[in-house]
């Protein structure tokens, strides 16, 4: 793996010899193990390497081949031993052969077509002098970042936004809509434009598509779109559909951990990373490797405030994973010193842009640094883990079957459901269409922002890409499961973790094999006889612990306590805030938001805080963002 960094003028005029200063300038702060560049005329390309695997080191990126052929590459392959498999490698030592060198010839050889058999995390640029054309790309999940600007005839690109926006420094403008929309969305997508950054002039490459320039412009080319043509596959026996989960899912996890170092887990109490370390940690025990893992537990006197259906401390449950298994070294880490308010402009730096995860992108940071000095190179989780091997939610399915006249199979499932989690059917039913219709009225934050026509606008694209989170059925939910926005925002942050740390994100519940196996069932093998998530809690069932399978276990949190590690700074906060928004700021309203601050100071005063007064100063630090960024790129 790398970043990648570049400029390549398509109208043939010499590249500036001070820019391959100011790129690798922008990854000093980054862990890197080597950096290589190419100046050739009208192409200057760069690699920033990371060494994950036991092929990287022998990398030689940038490539160029003859007078007229460019390629630089971020890439670390899932597919790989099949990749090998091509004629093309035939008479060569495959087990020596870079990552980036196979990505290289498979695409001189084919062509960009090619991409839908490459799996991966990667971006790479591709620059065809003789035709004149540049092709730039991400991978089918996004999984690693990549930004470009195209600006009087010279394409600019880079992993990180810093070198791009350095050279066009005061030249570039701040995108006005992506500020509405980062106000105006309520869940925790940060803009609804994928390709949007903080600048008008600077994109960022979508995942499933590749773009072509040259002279006369760009054109894009979708490689990827699995709900196209989509047929679920129905009608075979739950033996069948076991086998290829564990085939599948078994060699999405193999193919992620292809490291000579250690390999480490971001693990807590739940389903999804418990299912890659119980597939993970047995790989590894027969090679005499263990698994490290890393949970985050509350601080020390935090008192749960969530209720009793959700486990904020999981501990125990990571333990008894760790037991079972018996080849996880434990770590478990408070990182007492970490709250979103203190590291709110560090990540503003890390993550180029604003965001919304307030706390967890620091407590990851701070968990792969650790993991790093344990030796570790590549990291697994289970991010996507809720709409791939633990998706299922038994209330949705009920409805399916209302909806579509299945009432005497409802009836049953009630019935079921009622019996295994104590509950009589009328309480079931009372539940289920209580929560389908219940309706949510939120202060909407965007009327922070000054000008009248961008909040309108944020608004009316918030409402029209709206999913409706109230009748989730399988079928209506699956756009949200290809949201390409959410893609790009958990490759993003892992990209800029894995530069920063010198750790590889790996995360092989969002494997394309397995993530498109698990588009093609029918909503039953998700939901089915009273058994919620049955990927897991069926099909998984003989790979782990006992006490993981009660589907009655409360469910995990994560940073529960980030409320808490800042209840006794609150007013600190408080006057902070105050003192930015008394400064007049080219997008915030600054009145009103200041007005706003003290109309609810009354949450800055009182002890504890309520769902409502965390969703009002969320927002107050989302204003604080614009602030900072401003501050960052625009002054």
């Amino acid at each position: 793996m790398s970043a990648i960094w570049g400029a390549i003028n398509l109208a043939g005029g010499q590249i500036p010899q001070e820019y391959v200063e100011t790129f690798h300038k922008a990854y000093e702060k980054c862990v890197i193990d080597s950096w290589d560049h190419i100046l050739d005329q009208n192409v200057l390309l760069g690699c920033e390497l990371q060494c994950f695997t036991p092929q990287s080191a022998k990398e030689q990126l940038p490539i160029k081949e003859g007078d007229s052929c460019f390629f630089t590459a971020d890439v670390y392959l899932d597919n790989r031993d099949r990749l090998l498999e091509d004629p093309i490698f035939a008479k060569e030592d495959k087990e020596q052969i870079p990552d980036g060198t196979i990505l290289f010839r498979l695409i001189r050889n084919y062509g960009m077509d090619y991409l839908k058999k490459i799996l991966g995390s990667y971006t790479f640029v591709y620059y065809d002098r003789a035709s004149g054309q540049v092709y730039v790309t991400s991978d089918h999940m996004c999984n690693r970042c990549l930004y470009y600007a195209y600006i009087k005839d010279t394409l600019y690109f880079s992993t990180l936004l810093e070198p791009i926006a350095a050279i066009h420094k005061g030249s570039l403008h701040p995108d006005a809509n992506t500020f509405g929309d980062y106000l105006a969305i309520e869940d925790l997508r940060v803009y609804l434009d994928y390709e949007a950054t903080v600048f008008e002039e600077v994109k960022h490459v979508v995942n499933g598509e590749y773009l072509v320039f040259d002279k006369t412009g760009m054109k894009r080319v979708t490689f990827w779109n699995p709900l196209k043509g989509l047929k679920i596959r129905k009608g075979k026996s739950d033996e069948t559909y076991q086998k290829e989960l564990h085939e599948l899912f078994g060699r999405a996890v193999r193919e992620s951990i292809r490291t000579d170092g250690e390999v480490g887990i971001f693990l807590s109490g739940g389903l999804d990373s418990t299912s890659v370390a119980c597939m993970a940690a047995p790989m590894l025990k027969e090679k005499g490797r263990d698994l490290y893992g890393y949970t985050m537990v509350p601080m020390e006197g935090y008192q749960d405030d969530t209720g009793d259906r959700v486990n904020v401390n999981e501990h125990d449950l990571v333990h008894e994973t760790a037991m079972f298994l018996g080849n996880v070294k434990e770590h478990y880490e408070t990182l007492d010193s970490i709250n979103c308010w203190d590291s709110l402009e560090e990540q503003v730096d890390l993550i180029e842009g604003p965001f919304k995860s307030l706390q967890n992108v620091a407590m990851l940071k701070c968990l792969a640094e650790k993991s790093y000095q344990d030796g570790c190179r590549i990291i697994l989780n289970g991010q996507l883990g809720n709409d791939t091997i633990s998706y299922g939610a038994q209330k949705w399915y009920m409805y399916e079957l209302f909806s579509t006249f299945r009432w005497l199979e409802l009836w049953r499932e009630v019935h079921r459901h009622s019996k295994y989690f104590r509950y009589k059917p009328k309480v079931v039913l009372k539940q289920i269409f209580e929560t389908m219709f219940e309706k949510e009225h939120k202060v909407k934050y965007e009327d922070f922002l000054k000008t009248t026509w961008v909040k309108e606008y944020s608004r009316k694209r918030f409402d029209k890409t709206q999913i409706d989170d109230r009748v989730r059925t399988r079928k209506n939910y699956m756009p949200f499961i290809m949201d390409k926005m959410r893609f790009r925002q958990i490759g993003d942050n892992e990209t800029r973790i894995s530069l920063s740390t010198g750790i590889l994100s790996k995360d092989p519940t969002r494997h394309v094999d397995f993530f498109e196996w698990c588009l093609s069932l029918p909503s039953e093998q998700f939901n089915k006889s009273c058994t919620n998530r049955r990927l897991v809690y069926t099909y998984m069932a003989p790979f782990l612990p006992e006490a993981i399978l009660d589907q009655r276990l409360p469910k995990g949190r994560q940073s529960a306590d980030t409320y808490f590690r800042l209840e006794k700074r609150k007013m600190e906060i408080y006057h902070s805030l105050e003192e930015t928004f008394s400064k007049e700021q080219e997008m915030i309203d600054h009145e009103k938001v200041l007005k706003e601050l003290r109309d609810k100071k009354q949450i800055f005063e009182k002890e504890g805080w309520t769902p409502e007064d965390r969703y009002i100063f969320d927002h107050f630090l989302y204003a604080k963002e614009i602030y900072l960024l401003f501050d960052k790129y625009f002054h």
